[in-house]
């Protein structure tokens, strides 16, 4: 009697190896992970297998169940997802086989991390950028990570990492590690602040401008509500009033557009090939919906710069002379 402990893959019933195939086909008994394994892959058990799932037995009734099949003369093909090698619990039950003397094998199967490579058309090691891979995970319930075992250790390494176990701390993990992967992020946070500042500078100027014209515009005018007694805090009220409606008009148009510029994008089926990438990947805009945060940021933004920039004009209008401002031509 032998137990063969059998790499299912990463969960498409074809991937697995044919000596996986052919020793479940030909076991009595078979354990298989739960969810983790396809169903499919029962379906080459032979007739009258006993089939159990072992996703909620504790390991004490997995070997109880090596016992039993030991005892009956029973080869037992146990089924575990993706490779033995990693994260498959192999070795707590290798110690109960080798401690009650029962035999056993191990067949490897196509690990996950292989499968998701394929999955995005790359190659996880690059000629002068990356030809070192790190298989990892993150701590989780059934246990913690060695502390000499960071992420950020790993990181520092520049090596392509594989994270397993993950999928529930994947914004801690992408926080986490941008520091060391985020080159392009960094680049383009660069590029993009550089092209914020100098928005904010030409509207500045624009409603400085603009507010400056109004004036010299409105210099009469400004003299006759001057002379029926509005205060000088009245008249500079009216145009910081008039630059922050400018500012709310053309910061909410702006938002429109910007739907539209990055919808039009989005739909174009554009690509492009990121810094350290071999394959081009779908270049997509981020929807200013998809941030809320940042698209109210940025509308009270140009709002406060539209409406700082009408200080100056309207400090200007309020100390206008009330006899100058009535005979200016």
């Amino acid at each position: 009697m032998t137990v063969h402990f059998i790499g299912a893959g990463p969960g498409a019933a074809d991937l697995i190896t044919v000596r996986g195939r052919d020793l479940i086909a030909r076991c009595p008994v078979c354990l298989y992970a739960g969810s983790l394994v396809p169903r499919e892959l029962l379906e080459f058990c032979p007739p009258g297998a006993r089939v159990i799932n072992t996703a909620s037995m504790s390991l004490d009734e997995i070997e109880t169940e090596f016992a039993i099949a030991h005892a009956e003369g029973r080869d037992v093909a146990r089924l575990h997802s993706g490779d033995l090698s990693i994260y498959s619990a192999l070795a707590e039950q290798l110690r109960r086989l080798k401690r009650r003397g029962i035999a056993y094998t191990l067949t490897p199967g196509v690990p996950a991390f292989a499968a998701a490579a394929a999955a995005l058309e790359c190659e996880l090691t690059i000629p002068e950028v990356a030809q070192s891979v790190v298989l990892t995970r993150v701590s989780g319930r059934a246990s913690r990570m060695p502390e000499h075992e960071k992420l950020a250790t790993f990181a520092k390494s520049g090596a392509t990492l594989v994270i397993h176990l993950a999928i529930h701390a994947i914004d801690a993990v992408a926080a986490e590690l941008t520091p060391f992967y985020g080159q392009v992020v960094r680049l383009f946070s660069a590029i993009f602040l550089f092209i914020t500042l100098i928005m904010g500078v030409i509207v500045l100027f624009a409603v400085v401008n603009t507010m400056t014209m109004n004036v010299m515009e409105c210099t009469n005018e400004i003299g006759t509500i001057r002379a029926m007694g509005v205060r000088r805090n009245g008249i500079r009220a009216q145009f910081v009033v008039e630059g922050w409606m400018l500012g709310a008009i053309a910061a909410t148009v702006g938002v429109v557009l910007a739907f539209g510029v990055a919808a039009a994008i989005n739909h174009a089926g554009l690509n492009w090939t990121p810094p350290g990438n071999a394959n081009p990947v779908p270049f997509r805009l981020a929807m200013p919906a998809d941030r809320p945060p940042l698209l109210i940021g940025t509308w009270l933004g140009l709002v406060l710069v539209a409406t700082l920039a009408a200080l100056l004009p309207a400090n200007r209008a309020a100390r206008l002379p009330v006899v100058d401002a009535l005979r200016h031509v």
